[in-house]
């Protein structure tokens, strides 16, 4: 699956949280006490899947993508604002 894939190309402070997802709404991991897990994805809940396809989403964005509405909307301001004083 593609969820499986792209977890895999998360970075090793970012699979924390995926565990913390899994945990908090069922415990399909194991070895948990070892450095490397194992995680059941055909075993998860659809709510815990849409939650972790959504975090994984995130992490893996552009950070052009990452920006607010609200950042988006203040740059698109500043030039705005910028280009007047040239005119």
């Amino acid at each position: 699956r593609t969820l499986s894939l792209n977890i895999n190309k998360l970075d090793e402070d970012k699979l924390g949280k995926v565990v913390e997802i899994i945990k908090r709404r069922k415990s399909n991991i194991v070895g948990k006490d070892s450095d490397e897990i194992e995680i059941d994805i055909d075993s998860l809940d659809n709510t815990t899947l849409r939650e972790l396809e959504k975090y994984v989403e995130e992490c893996l964005a552009p950070k052009a993508q990452k920006l607010s509405k609200t950042a988006q909307l203040q740059s698109a301001a500043r030039q705005a604002i910028g280009g007047m004083g040239m005119q």
